[in-house]
């Protein structure tokens, strides 16, 4: 899914990533959602997925607790932050995030909500595999509230106007029983790429 970062920049990725760790913490209203905390957990999943192809070194993960339950040894030089804070507590919105650097200089995404952290996660690893040097202080919001992706799905499978095959979702989603690991798999790709570049919808025939 994603590329050895070139040669030139890689040393600098390794240097800034040194513990091999992400870690990401969230306030207790947000880790006592099951929506949203399904999302921290995809978030950490990607990163720690992305980061070990991207460096070719093996990371982990540590997700989900809240700030105060970091422990010392959790905060190696070179982790990898995500901190997920409630939105009043922030002034980044509902989808907005930042990527920058804690006080100890180690990289932290920071977000409002579980959804923008996700967001913020999919931004650095594009950054990355670009070969871009990591953000000092980047901070994004959406212009628009919806981003909606428009399906030319027809309920029997095919693809009004389309040119990539049959439909991901019908008549698969009429009978829960159609569904195959296959199908899942696909289907969780296709939500990983609209997540990536910012869609936060689809509309369905």
């Amino acid at each position: 899914r994603y590329k050895l970062a070139p040669d030139a920049i890689l040393p600098g990725y390794h240097a800034r990533f040194a513990a091999r760790l992400v870690h990401v913490t969230a306030s207790k209203s947000i880790l006592g959602d099951p929506a949203g905390l399904a999302q921290l957990h995809s978030a950490a999943q990607e990163l720690t997925e992305g980061l070990t192809e991207l460096l070719g070194v093996k990371f982990a993960q540590d997700c989900c607790g809240t700030p105060d339950e970091t422990s010392a040894s959790v905060r190696a030089a070179g982790t990898l932050y995500v901190q997920v804070m409630d939105q009043a507590g922030t002034s980044l919105g509902d989808e907005g995030f930042e990527i920058g650097r804690t006080s100890d200089g180690d990289v932290q995404i920071r977000a409002g909500t579980a959804s923008a952290a996700l967001y913020g996660s999919f931004h650095l690893l594009s950054l990355m595999q670009r070969a871009e040097p990591v953000p000092v202080a980047l901070k994004s919001a959406p212009a628009l509230g919806l981003r909606i992706w428009d399906m030319w799905d027809n309920i029997d499978g095919s693809i009004e106007r389309g040119f990539g095959g049959r439909s991901l979702i019908w008549p698969m989603a009429l009978d829960p029983a159609n569904w195959t690991r296959a199908i899942a798999l696909r289907v969780e790709g296709m939500s990983r790429l609209l997540k990536s570049v910012g869609v936060n919808g689809a509309h369905l025939r």
